[in-house]
């Protein structure tokens, strides 16, 4: 326990995770990643595991399993996924402190289980308390279940049991190029409801931004800008000097 580090709020264990794997993971934008949060205060632990031998989800449902005992509450956070503001943790912890509510941001199926009418809980900023996930009975944040993908099952759930499902919406999203959709497949967008779209990189609100898409070279630039923005917009002041009587 002594090397995972954790935040806490009135007694209670927060911790932030994040997988990376140097075959198939930004380092450049994981480096970012870790300078943000460090500029936040926001401690995050880094799990490097091998993508060819366990999945996103399954890599989750493994660090819940080996700390469950040890930590009252799970942030996964994405490579890719930064936090905006160093109070982040204190509204994540305010949201599922009553350990009956899900948090993160928001996205409909787009890579795995094709289910565009389903907006979830994402699994690039995935928030639970220990105890929801148990209540829930250890759902698979892996895509097993046909109606799933990566951490979906754990949304149809808290909404088929009358538990809370807390979304952050996309505030502001940046569109694929039309050279972009054709090298990928993906479309310029993808829809989450009738009305709101999220794409390459996705600003929530002022919890989360998400780029996504690693494979596109401008993922990672901007991934980097908004870091960088991020980093400039809370810049601790050093020192101030006053001097008096100088003309």
């Amino acid at each position: 326990m002594n090397q995972i580090k954790t935040l806490d709020f009135q007694g209670e264990k927060i911790a932030f995770f994040t997988f990376i794997d140097p075959r198939n993971r930004s380092m450049e934008v994981t480096e970012w990643q870790n300078k943000v949060h460090s500029t936040l205060n926001i401690p995050i632990n880094y799990f490097q595991i091998d993508y060819r031998f366990i999945n996103h989800g399954g890599a989750m449902e493994k660090t819940i399993a080996l700390f469950k005992d040890q930590i009252d509450y799970f942030c996964f956070i994405d490579n890719d996924c930064i936090m905006l503001r160093k109070e982040v943790p204190q509204e994540i912890y305010d949201k599922i402190k009553d350990k009956k509510t899900i948090f993160g941001g928001c996205q409909n199926s787009n890579h795995i289980h094709i289910n565009p009418t389903h907006p979830f809980v994402q699994p690039s900023s995935f928030c639970i308390s220990t105890k929801l996930y148990e209540e829930l009975g250890y759902p698979h944040l892996a895509d097993l279940i046909k109606r799933s993908d990566t951490c979906e099952e754990v949304t149809w759930l808290c909404q088929e049991r009358g538990y809370n499902v807390c979304m952050v919406y996309p505030s502001h999203y940046h569109e694929l190029t039309d050279e972009e959709v054709v090298s990928s497949g993906n479309p310029k967008k993808w829809r989450l409801t009738e009305t709101l779209y999220y794409g390459l990189g996705t600003t929530y609100g002022n919890i989360f931004f998400h780029a996504g898409m690693q494979s596109l070279p401008r993922s990672s630039a901007i991934f980097i800008s908004k870091a960088k923005e991020v980093i400039e917009k809370n810049k601790k002041i050093e020192a101030i000097i006053v001097c008096k009587n100088v003309s």
